[in-house]
C-alpha cells in the first residue's frame, strides 16, 4: 500500500510518522479539478417497481416502492418523487478519512512526486486510529477497504449494501484508492488533524515512483 505526497511531506511521514487525517467534508471542499469530489460519501437510489407514483404518495409507500426497509425520520424524508420516479439520497455521516493507494504506478499519483510504502497496512490503520482517538478524545470505529468506482446512481435494492463512504466516480479509478474511515457518535469538530506517530516509522519507507 502506498501514500503519494509531495517530497517534503513524504520525508516527514517516513521519518517521523507525520500524517494528516481529514474529514469527508474536508475532501468535498477540496479545490482540485482533476481529483476533487464534491459528492464524497453520497449515493442516490432510484426505483418505482410499477407503483403509481405521485407527489401525494406518503413516505413509507415511497420507501417500499424503492425496496427500502428500516427507514425512519430524516431518512424517510429524503425519499422523494422526482419526474415520476422515486429517489432517495444518502449522505454519509461526516467522519475521519485517510486515503492511500493499493498500487505503485505513475498513473495513480495524481501528479504527486514522492511515495511512501506502507509495509503493514493493518498495523498502520490501527496505529493511526489510536492516535486519532487520543487527539479527538473519542472512541472510534475503524474501517479500511478498497474504494468502489461506479456511478453514484444505484437501484433501490442496493440501499444499505453500498458503503457510501467508499464509493467514488469512475473518472477517479486511476487513484486505485484504499481508505481508512473512522466513525464515532459525534461529528468531527475540525476539518483535519495533523498527527505525529513515531511508531509508524518502523513500517514505512520511501520508494521511488516508476517513470
Amino acid at each position: 500500500m502506498y501514500k503519494y505526497s509531495d517530497p517534503e511531506l513524504a520525508e516527514r511521514m517516513a521519518q517521523f510518522g507525520a500524517v494528516r487525517v481529514g474529514t469527508l467534508e474536508y475532501y468535498r471542499a477540496w479545490d482540485d479539478r482533476e481529483r476533487g469530489d464534491r459528492e464524497e460519501g453520497t449515493l442516490t437510489f432510484s426505483g418505482g417497481g410499477g407503483v403509481n407514483i405521485g407527489p401525494s404518495m406518503d413516505p413509507l409507500t415511497r420507501a417500499a416502492a424503492l425496496g427500502l426497509t428500516g427507514l425512519d425520520g430524516d431518512a424517510l424524508r429524503r425519499v422523494a418523487v422526482l419526474n415520476s420516479s422515486i429517489v432517495a439520497h444518502e449522505t454519509h455521516t461526516d467522519c475521519w478519512v485517510y486515503c492511500t493507494a493499493h498500487e505503485l504506478s505513475r498513473g495513480a499519483t495524481g501528479g504527486k512526486l514522492a511515495s511512501v510504502e506502507i509495509l503493514n497496512p493493518d498495523e498502520f490503520f490501527r496505529l493511526v486510529g489510536l492516535a486519532l482517538e487520543e487527539e479527538v478524545g473519542q472512541t472510534l470505529e475503524t474501517h479500511a477497504y478498497g474504494v468502489v468506482y461506479r456511478e453514484r446512481m444505484a437501484r433501490g435494492q442496493e440501499f444499505g449494501q453500498l458503503p457510501s463512504a467508499f464509493v467514488k466516480p469512475k473518472r477517479l479509478r486511476f487513484e486505485a484508492e484504499v481508505r481508512g474511515v473512522w466513525l464515532s457518535t459525534a461529528a468531527p469538530d475540525r476539518p483535519y488533524v495533523d498527527l505525529s506517530i513515531p511508531e509508524l516509522a518502523d513500517i514505512l519507507r520511501l520508494v521511488p515512483i516508476p517513470s
